[in-house]
């Protein structure tokens, strides 16, 4: 069988370090609680989906909610967005023949939408998942292509677009899935919740 890889990028969750813009306008204790909110809704997203997870934080984990057994833990390179995930899709590719890259951000990925992200790798170069920001909550790839993560303006309403002209640029073929919400506001949790709660009506 194929080895399918998942990569989780995460921060470690320290108050004052995570969710800033949420911080800025409810608080770093609010933003805290949203963020571990959004590590749940994540590890369990990952735990549905046969493959093998690797969960690279900013500092070493010892925190057993991400359990050994289920997650194998790293520990990110230095540099900018782009330098970490290349660096995380170097590892990972070289015993995996397929790996996808997600954050913490987007609690409306589902297991449907990963194994619908792995599939697609078995007749395209690329995948990307669009954020609504113009960003993308998911990359997959089959090689390491450093081009994807050179000259991006990271967090920034280009990110999308500027990695597909890359993908155009060296001749991948890619695949989009459905757009979906980050949680980069308040406002964006507070859509999500009530999402929840109209599921349950």
């Amino acid at each position: 069988m194929t080895c399918r890889g998942l990569i989780i990028l995460i921060r470690n969750p320290e108050k004052g370090k995570v969710k800033t813009r949420i911080a800025a306008e409810a608080g770093e204790d609010r933003a805290l609680g949203i963020y571990l909110n959004l590590l749940a809704i994540t590890r369990q997203t990952a735990l549905g989906l046969d493959c093998h997870r690797f969960l690279y934080a900013t500092e070493h984990i010892a925190d057993e909610t991400w359990d050994s057994k289920d997650f194998i833990k790293r520990v990110q390179r230095e540099g900018d967005l782009g330098e970490r995930m290349f660096a995380a899709f170097s590892d990972v590719l070289t015993d995996c023949q397929k790996a996808l890259i997600i954050g913490s951000d987007c609690p409306w990925l589902k297991a449907d939408h990963l194994l619908q992200a792995f599939d697609a790798l078995d007749s395209h170069d690329l995948v990307l998942g669009p954020a609504s920001d113009g960003g993308y909550y998911l990359l997959g790839m089959k090689h390491p292509e450093a081009s994807l993560f050179q000259g991006i303006s990271w967090s920034s309403e280009n990110v999308l677009q500027e990695t597909i002209h890359a993908a155009n640029q060296s001749g991948l073929k890619y695949f989009l899935l459905q757009t979906l919400s980050d949680v980069d506001h308040l406002d964006d949790w507070r859509a999500y919740e009530e999402g929840l709660r109209a599921q349950h009506q």
